[in-house]
């Protein structure tokens, strides 16, 4: 194999909780992230394709298969310089509960992750939009859907500095990842992906959070816990799941706002905004991407 390196630099946003070989010690695991890589890649594609059949076969050429091996190496540095003591209260940082936690990365801190890559594939854009992806709007390890594990990659921190700013950003990103490419997907659809996932991004009255914490606080109280009723679990081919995920952000002046991701089995983004303004809750949601 010939390669060479890409280098990608994160950094921990909220509590990472990822386990290792202990489960009472967090570890950030190659083999995680690879699945990770999987679940963003399958978000970005699966609408360019007519079925699922299609949809693996194109990630088995980028991840591999059983057949063939990855065309990629994937190493943690500096991993080894994580502190993984940090108090995860496992309920939308909930402290009514004091006793639910698990032991997580704490924020404020990076490890680099190297890729190298067969130069014979020419998938490096296709990695690089995957953690463009993942830096914008997801997270890794347990309870990310719900606001942990936030991850932001150094050259993918948004810069904008003021909320009209980062919709902006963030609208140019999708619309550059096929936000109006309309394909018949099929069964692929039943995959989050971006013709079936409304995207918002969340702001307070005065333009940014200051902490994680706060943010995190907020979109419990404000909007997941009074909208958790309507938002049951779904079951796509036997795998059980929220059709919610919430996610804290920052952007390049170290300000924190919130992700929303909305699977359209909620009816729709619409619907969504709609029970979000009856909540009056103060804070400022802005679609970004509606299906």
């Amino acid at each position: 194999m010939e390669s060479w390196s890409i280098l990608f630099n994160f950094e921990i946003i909220t509590p990472l909780i990822m386990a290792g070989a202990s489960p009472a010690e967090p570890e950030v695991r190659e083999q995680s992230i690879n699945g990770i890589f999987r679940w963003w890649f399958r978000f970005i594609n699966a609408h360019k394709v007519s079925s699922v059949k299609e949809l693996f076969d194109e990630e088995s050429r980028v991840f591999g298969s059983q057949k063939e091996a990855k065309p990629f190496r994937m190493r943690v540095l500096d991993r080894d310089k994580l502190k993984g003591n940090f108090k995860a209260y496992l309920r939308m940082n909930d402290a009514s509960r004091k006793n639910i936690y698990r032991l997580a990365f704490e924020p404020e801190q990076a490890f680099i992750l190297n890729i190298q890559e067969d130069l014979r594939t020419g998938i490096a854009d296709e990695l690089e939009s995957i953690v463009k992806f993942l830096s914008l709007l997801g997270g890794a390890g347990a309870r990310w859907r719900r606001g942990f594990g936030s991850l932001m990659e150094a050259d993918f921190i948004p810069s904008s500095d003021t909320p009209e700013g980062l919709v902006e950003e963030y609208k140019s990103v999708l619309q550059l990842n096929g936000k109006s490419f309309r394909a018949t997907y099929g069964d692929a659809g039943l995959f989050m992906n971006l013709t079936s996932t409304s995207i918002f991004l969340v702001f307070p009255e005065g333009g940014f959070w200051s902490g994680w914490e706060g943010a995190m606080n907020s979109l419990r109280d404000r909007i997941y816990r009074p909208l958790k009723g309507k938002s049951k679990s779904i079951t796509i081919r036997g795998y059980r799941g929220s059709p919610l995920i919430i996610q804290i952000k920052k952007n390049g002046s170290g300000k924190y706002y919130g992700v929303i991701m909305v699977f359209r089995r909620w009816k729709s983004g619409a619907d969504f905004l709609r029970d979000v303004l009856k909540l009056k809750s103060g804070l400022r949601v802005v679609g970004i991407h509606k299906v």
